[in-house]
């Protein structure tokens, strides 16, 4: 691996390392919906950075390199990187040591329920419920910092807190963070 540096200058060296690190954490915040540390940048990208340059070494030195171009090497590589901690946590014995990536429970609780459509009831902070349901058009912000919720269909609450029939002259809903006491998830059956 030395000799891969031999003729290099410091820019090509640090550049061979920190942007695909860079690439790699730029891949997992994206899917994990976690917020930037700019601290840790340098420490995370030099990590992933290695991990990759070790990788695209041990490629560029087989035999299978000549079926490989550079330019795919050096965004695949750092690319999958990114990705592996996310992949991580659906392997079942992986989950149970794996922190989880979200940073939130509001993160966890949309990141698994999205998957699927699902019913709500948002509980404002006067009391007030609102209910709907998130469907493909829903939107929820990436961050609790944030905290805004688009629900698609809105539904009426009746006497008992359920949910009753869908508002008709209702287009949606949008609830912003600072008017939410609390939400309840339901089963789409």
């Amino acid at each position: 691996m030395l000799s891969l540096f031999q003729n290099q200058t410091s820019l090509q060296i640090a550049s061979s390392i920190i942007f695909p690190g860079i690439l790699s954490i730029f891949v997992y915040n994206f899917f994990s919906a976690r917020k930037l540390d700019w601290t840790s940048i340098p420490i995370e990208a030099s990590f992933y950075g290695y991990i990759n340059l070790i990788i695209v070494t041990t490629i560029k030195s087989s035999t299978v390199s000549e079926y490989i171009p550079d330019t795919l090497l050096a965004l695949l590589i750092p690319t999958i990187l990114g990705l592996i901690p996310i992949l991580a946590i659906h392997i079942p014995w992986l989950k149970k040591i794996a922190p989880y990536p979200a940073q939130s429970a509001w993160n966890y609780a949309f990141a698994t329920l999205k998957k699927n459509a699902f019913f709500c009831i948002v509980t404002l902070k006067d009391g007030t419920k609102v209910g709907g349901y998130m469907g493909n058009k829903s939107l929820v912000s990436g961050s609790f910092d944030e905290g805004d919720i688009y629900i698609q269909w809105e539904y009426k609450i009746d006497e008992d807190g359920c949910l009753g029939e869908v508002k008709t002259q209702s287009n949606g809903i949008v609830i912003v963070k600072s008017e939410i006491s609390h939400i309840s998830f339901i089963e789409n059956k």
